[in-house]
């Protein structure tokens, strides 16, 4: 009798006739355990990897889809396509765990298909290696990831946060004590504010970020509004009945001392808001024991700005792939 797998298949799949022998992801906690394999395969380096919102929790919204290979189980290759844009698409891998030969033929059978040359994404400095060592492959450096240190951070002692501080402050007597603002955590009741702040941020300031990113937004804070745990914190700042500033973190399920923030977005004329908020996310994550975190991956100068603002402990090297 062949012995069961701890991994088991999704009951339910979508097929897509532009990839066949893959289907559609459509339920995250049925997937789950493929990214688990896929952590454990990968290294540890990239810290966002391990939290509990899977990649799930970004795709299939947006102008992103995310397939995985149907013969995933049988095979031990593990292969998660992402789809961008429908009518030119680009085609992606996330951080695939298989055979190098197999790799090199999915991306080669996906080039075809793609508007823009074949990626793998999300790749960390160990993982690069093994691709630098094979000709067939080219490695780039793409980004950084910054991790920060909570318990420096939420002290804010020194020169180093003496502008940060006064930005806080500011907002603190303007929106909290003059305008009488005040912190919500995500709720089923709060949920459709998150979702018309995000919509109005992608009117006035969505042009200059991912555009793909609102959408995987709305769908992190309408899909987990009603399953909030202890490891998961997510705030909004509420000014006159409006939500003005959403911050989401979660603690790594692998290590309750680290966490990651998935997602910080304010609206125009908020910006010591969304510092105000991300301070109390941060307090609120040391409260349950949190050292690190982790703030994903920087690939924009006013993002780079903005991160740096918080003097990151640390950062580590985000590397990509292309064929050569």
């Amino acid at each position: 009798m062949k012995q069961r797998t701890l991994l088991s298949k999704p009951k339910k799949v979508e097929t897509t006739p532009e990839l066949p022998g893959y289907h559609r992801v459509v339920h995250d906690k049925e997937h789950e355990n493929i990214f688990n394999m896929i952590w454990e395969r990968v290294g540890k380096e990239l810290l966002f990897d391990h939290s509990i919102i899977s990649p799930f929790a970004y795709f299939n919204e947006g102008q992103m889809e995310l397939f995985v290979n149907d013969d995933w189980e049988e095979t031990g290759h593990i292969f998660p396509v992402v789809k961008k844009f429908k009518n030119m698409p680009r085609y992606m891998l996330y951080s695939p765990v298989g055979d190098l030969n197999r790799i090199y033929d999915t991306m080669k059978y996906l080039d075809k298909m793609s508007n823009k040359p074949v990626q793998i994404i999300a790749v960390n400095k160990e993982f690069a290696e093994t691709y630098k060592m094979d000709d067939r492959f080219k490695v780039s450096k793409t980004g950084k990831d910054y991790v920060d240190n909570l318990l420096v951070q939420t002290e804010m002692k020194g020169g180093d946060y003496k502008r940060l501080r006064n930005h806080i402050k500011k907002a603190e007597r303007t929106f909290i004590q003059e305008r009488g603002g005040h912190y919500e955590r995500l709720s089923p009741n709060n949920v459709h504010l998150a979702v018309a702040l995000f919509k109005e941020w992608n009117e006035t300031q969505g042009k200059k970020y991912l555009r793909g990113a609102v959408g995987r937004d709305i769908r992190l804070v309408e899909h987990y509004a009603n399953r909030m745990t202890d490891d998961i914190v997510c705030e909004l700042v509420i000014v006159d009945g409006k939500a003005v500033s959403c911050i989401f973190s979660c603690i790594f399920k692998h290590d309750s001392t680290q966490s990651v923030a998935v997602m910080a977005k304010s609206l125009t004329d908020y910006t010591n808001v969304s510092y105000m908020n991300e301070l109390h996310c941060k307090k609120i994550l040391v409260e349950k024991g949190v050292i690190h975190e982790n703030v994903a991956g920087v690939y924009g100068a006013g993002t780079k700005m903005s991160k740096g603002k918080w003097k990151p402990e640390l950062t580590r090297d985000v590397f990509t792939v292309t064929l050569k």
